[in-house]
């Protein structure tokens, strides 16, 4: 298990430039617990793998079975920290192209999502009296709906942000 285990979380680490340290830091572990992973003279411990595949939005099977290098094309991942993750800078442009179209891809997945709560949300409060649910209920449903205009707000300017870095 090591061995490949290793491999996967140095690709995973290197692909997003991350030093040993910083994966540690990210992950609340020590440089030392990483690089024995890499090198294989240790295993991570389950909770180790999870810190880790939950870092990387990765499956915990995947760093345990899959050859990642392999599985990714030897492409940096998308990271569910998103861009902050990923030193840019060091990426060729093509690189930051391809990693701005993911994004692109994944923000109209968010948009459905938005649009579905929404309706959803209009559809429930259009068919019950808003004034005959318990006072806390009535909090959560004006919460909703300014949560999802939040949402709406936030994704039109991720979207925005994105087009740029396209574009560059």
């Amino acid at each position: 298990m090591g061995n490949l285990v290793g491999r996967n979380i140095k690709f995973l680490r290197k692909s997003v430039n991350l030093s040993q340290c910083g994966l540690a830091g990210n992950v609340g572990l020590k440089r030392g617990n990483i690089a024995s992973y890499e090198n294989g003279s240790a295993e991570p411990r389950l909770e180790n793998l999870i810190k880790i595949a939950d870092f990387f939005n990765i499956r915990v099977d995947y760093l345990l079975c899959k050859n990642l290098v392999e599985h990714f094309n030897n492409k940096p991942p998308i990271l569910k920290n998103g861009i902050k993750d990923i030193d840019v800078h060091k990426l060729s442009l093509e690189s930051r192209h391809e990693i701005a179209a993911k994004y692109l891809s994944r923000a109209d997945q968010y948009k459905t999502i938005i649009n579905g709560l929404h309706n959803c949300h209009c559809y429930r409060m259009d068919n019950l009296d808003v004034n005959e649910l318990p006072k806390g209920l009535q909090r959560i449903a004006l919460n909703h709906e300014e949560l999802l205009e939040v949402a709406e707000v936030l994704l039109k300017d991720h979207l925005e942000l994105l087009a740029k870095l396209k574009e560059e």
